[in-house]
């Protein structure tokens, strides 16, 4: 009994494992942008190429400028879409900025920050709650160092994650996150019923 019941738990250790490996090599195809993207991005917002630190604050204003806050019902998402429109929320920006940092070569990971409506703490069996708030940013790598990446307003200054929930406007402090996990208001890249656990 007792080693049937290690048979079947290893069995479902290496099945998940193997699950969360296809995905994230599914969602890093994904998220890379591609030909067609890079020309609309270029196109766009001009340049595009990230050499040092005050490119990043540039492109952070470029794209929070042009890509006012109004809902975009971009399904599946698409960055078109949400370039040709001009508008969206911060999972539309993040998307366009996280592309643009892939292509620049800058090691990125996603951000989910999750909050309560009533400014209770949360944890994580409130992802189950469908009152839930969220808040989707990304974190870069760049000059030794993991930095946030705000999508709701304009990058002056470099800072960290734990900086942005100590005092940021857009989330209160008692926020939980989960690194690597890619959530738009439940709306996935497609196809959308793939979550978006990845790192590039």
């Amino acid at each position: 009994m007792y080693f049937k019941f290690v048979k079947i738990f290893l069995v479902t250790i290496v099945t998940v494992s193997l699950f969360l490996f296809l995905i994230i090599i599914w969602n890093r195809n994904q998220i890379k942008p591609t030909n067609y993207e890079l020309m609309l991005l270029k196109k766009h917002f001009k340049n595009i190429d990230i050499r040092d630190e005050s490119d990043i604050f540039r492109i952070s204003k470029i794209v929070v400028n042009d890509i006012v806050h109004k809902k975009n019902l971009t399904v599946p998402l698409s960055i078109a879409r949400v370039v040709d429109k001009g508008e969206g929320f911060c999972y539309d920006r993040s998307l366009i900025l996280q592309k643009i940092f892939i292509y620049n070569g800058i090691p990125i990971r996603p951000v989910y920050i999750y909050y309560s409506p009533t400014g209770e703490d949360v944890t994580i069996f409130n992802l189950l709650d469908k009152n839930l708030m969220s808040h989707n940013v990304f974190e870069y790598y760049y000059n030794g160092k993991w930095n946030l990446m705000k999508t709701n307003s304009k990058l002056m200054k470099t800072i960290s994650l734990q900086e942005y929930l100590d005092h940021s406007k857009i989330v209160p402090k008692n926020s939980g996150y989960i690194r690597y996990l890619n959530n738009r208001n439940g709306q996935f890249i497609y196809p959308s019923f793939i979550p978006d656990i990845y790192y590039y």
